[in-house]
């Protein structure tokens, strides 16, 4: 019943309602790169908190980065999700990440 329910409420979703969840996962899993590429100490609470998700998500989203050939690992010593050192995402610059995440503040995820 509760999966028929979802399943009824997801249909039932506008387009632009769509459009708004996506916008903000894309901003999120951006941000994900973003924080992991930098000077931080990003574990998966710290990701999870940063970003107002579950370590779940925080574990999809560095698993979708994979998919998209991000060579990101977890780092022991640090205690820390990483990017190796001296990748760059080509299409991936700050004001790329920026929008985004104004993207998904200007509208209430629903």
């Amino acid at each position: 019943a509760k999966n028929e329910n979802e399943a009824k409420r997801i249909r039932e979703r506008s387009d632009a309602e769509r459009r708004v969840r996506q916008c903000a996962r894309l901003a999120n899993l951006m941000r994900t790169l973003h924080l992991i590429s930098g000077r931080g100490r990003w574990d998966a609470k710290a990701l999870a908190e940063e970003l107002e998700c579950s370590q779940r998500t925080v574990h999809r989203m560095l698993v979708t980065l994979s998919m998209a050939g991000v060579p990101w690992y977890f780092d022991e010593k640090l205690r820390a999700y990483r990017v190796r050192e001296g990748f760059r995402f080509p299409l991936v610059e700050q004001a790329v990440v920026e929008k985004l995440e104004s993207c998904s503040t200007e509208s209430d995820p629903v």
